[in-house]
């Protein structure tokens, strides 16, 4: 990526990131070090550390319930694991992620790949464009958009 249009700032903070333990607070720590970098603002919590149970479905329906949401956001395949009713019962609208992603120069100059790394694209458009990117490779339901959503 040395030829990309951000290499430096991207690289001072991969750097950052290379020596990082691994373990869980690995994964906790990279998700918001890379929102913060990112100018995102959001919360992780480790499930451990705040008591809630309950497997599959339930534990769902339990950490909504804890956090006070009133919807939850499923990978794409979520729709094979979970039932719908079940989560509208329990006042929580199953939103399904069906990420497109967007055509981003690439260093390369030849075919997009997509589905490359969140750090392909930071290296190539840079933090604001990557967000933007994401943003736009996926639909939430308008309320959520404006922050109305609990």
């Amino acid at each position: 990526y040395i030829r990309t249009p951000y290499f430096d700032i991207i690289d001072d903070w991969v750097d950052m990131s290379v020596g990082w333990p691994t373990d869980l607070s690995f994964l906790s720590d990279s998700v918001k070090d890379l929102g913060a970098f990112m100018g995102v603002d959001y919360m992780v919590a480790l499930q451990s550390a705040i008591g809630v149970t309950g497997h599959k479905q339930d534990l769902i329906i339990n950490l909504c319930h804890h956090y006070n949401a009133d919807a939850f956001l499923f990978g794409a395949m979520g729709r094979d694991y979970i039932d719908e009713d079940e989560l509208k019962d329990a006042g929580i609208e199953p939103i399904f992620q069906d990420f497109k992603c967007i055509e981003y120069p690439q260093q390369w100059g030849g075919p997009f790949i997509p589905g490359l790394s969140i750090i392909d694209a930071l290296f190539n458009v840079g933090p604001g464009k990557t967000l933007v990117l994401i943003k736009g490779g996926y639909k939430l339901p308008e309320k959520y958009l404006k922050g109305e959503g609990k």
